[in-house]
């Protein structure tokens, strides 16, 4: 039997109602040769029926059923059973473009990358109005031996979201089935993050396109809880230490560590605004006070801006009450100048 070019995994879990159209429009793509991979993860709602009626119409269509495990369960069931040369994770109440699916297999075929990274939009849904932020990338190539590409994926961690989830990427199976990489379960924060990192560990060749081709739907309030989960954070932290390893390098650790601050920093903005106790956001706040962190030595490795807000941030972590205030002013900022400046003379 014929095997795909590419595999698509969907997992499912009560999205009734935005799965038909999200079933719909992968098969409407321009590129047809492709299996989509619908895992239903326990609904409990019209999910299963609908991904029967897709799979009778469509031999396309492979579905999967299973007792609810969580998204990265659902997707690990999704990657046991794929066929195809690449793979790509598209979710069940995602947008994307017509050509999406043509682009990425060609650009990950013509370059011979490990991976290629498209152009995407965030969408979040505010008082009923979609507000489309746009994340164009300027098309570029992270290659090298293995401490340059560390240090480049780290320098990219640091400026940026696009190494941080698996929608908007075309992956190679050899490499998925080669290391055995999986996601990790019972993880809601950052499983994403830490598959990708693995991946990265055998990556030679990573391309960056300027194709804005996936409009990716930012949750509200569970992915919230989840991002303040400080367990959460920590298995991230571990996920990234294990990624650099024993480098020993100067260059490495510096990058490493602003990724480590730019994380603490979001934590910080997300909890100044949560709703959460006051005495919650408090206690939370105080675990950044005990977070190791080195400050760069100067801005030959990250740039003057960023050890600027290293020095500013560090003390200012040491007075949780202090920086809730601030952050919460800080979130009304339109962009990180303005927010770094108001700290600066808080805590200069």
């Amino acid at each position: 039997m014929r095997k795909p070019v590419l595999s698509i995994i969907v997992p499912v879990w009560n999205a009734e109602k935005t799965l038909s159209r999200v079933v719909e429009k992968i098969l409407r793509q321009d590129f047809k040769d492709f299996e989509l991979i619908l895992i239903d993860d326990g609904s409990t709602d019209g999910s299963g029926d609908i991904i029967t009626r897709f799979a009778k119409a469509d031999k396309r269509v492979k579905p999967i059923t299973q007792a609810n495990t969580g998204p990265a369960g659902a997707r690990n069931a999704g990657l046991s059973h794929i066929q195809g040369q690449y793979v790509m994770f598209i979710d069940a109440d995602d947008d994307f473009e017509p050509e999406l699916f043509t682009v990425m297999t060609h650009e990950i075929k013509t370059k011979k990358s490990d991976l290629v990274v498209c152009s995407y939009t965030r969408d979040e849904t505010k008082n009923g109005e979609t507000i489309r932020e746009v994340q164009a990338l300027a098309p570029h190539q992270i290659n090298g031996e293995k401490h340059d590409m560390i240090a480049k994926i780290l320098k990219s961690l640091g400026e940026s979201g696009a190494l941080y989830n698996i929608w908007g990427k075309i992956y190679r199976t050899d490499i998925i089935r080669a290391n055995h990489l999986t996601m990790q379960t019972g993880l809601r924060f950052g499983e994403d993050l830490l598959f990708n990192l693995d991946y990265y560990k055998h990556a030679k060749k990573i391309d960056f396109i300027s194709d804005i081709l996936f409009h990716y739907s930012v949750g509200t309030g569970e992915f919230s809880r989840n991002a303040l989960n400080w367990e959460f954070r920590e298995l991230n932290r571990k996920g990234l230490e294990n990624f650099v390893g024993e480098t020993g390098s100067a260059e490495i650790l510096e990058l490493e560590n602003w990724v480590l601050y730019r994380w603490m920093i979001s934590f910080a903005l997300l909890l100044a605004t949560s709703p959460l106790s006051h005495r919650r956001r408090v206690a939370l706040a105080r675990k950044l006070r005990n977070e190791v962190l080195v400050r760069a030595n100067s801005p030959k490795y990250i740039g003057g801006n960023k050890l600027h807000t290293e020095k500013i941030f560090d003390p200012l972590r040491r007075r949780p009450r202090l920086l809730l205030i601030v952050f919460y002013f800080a979130s009304r900022a339109k962009n990180w100048r303005v927010t770094r400046g108001l700290l600066q003379k808080v805590c200069g």
